[in-house]
């Protein structure tokens, strides 16, 4: 789970690192934490108590998409 925007946290250079580990396995990573922003908070303590209470049901939510073949979704994209 990642607490800042996804665009100011480092999901985006982690992401780079750990998806060929996880493609391999014939897996998905999803992301959880707050949407892109211009400002790295919501400028409410009451909106920050609520973003965070979906963060933390989010990140804990069971996955929705489980083992999936790769060469299945390719196939499907280019249809």
């Amino acid at each position: 789970m990642q607490e800042e925007p996804r665009n100011s946290g480092a999901w985006a250079f982690v992401r780079g690192w750990i998806q060929p580990t996880v493609q391999a396995q014939h897996r998905q990573i999803g992301y959880a934490g707050r949407p892109e922003s211009a400002s790295t908070a919501p400028g409410s303590l009451k909106r920050h108590q609520q973003e965070q209470a979906e963060l933390i049901e989010q990140a804990f939510r069971p996955p929705t998409v489980e083992r999936t073949s790769w060469k299945r979704l390719r196939r499907l994209k280019n249809r």
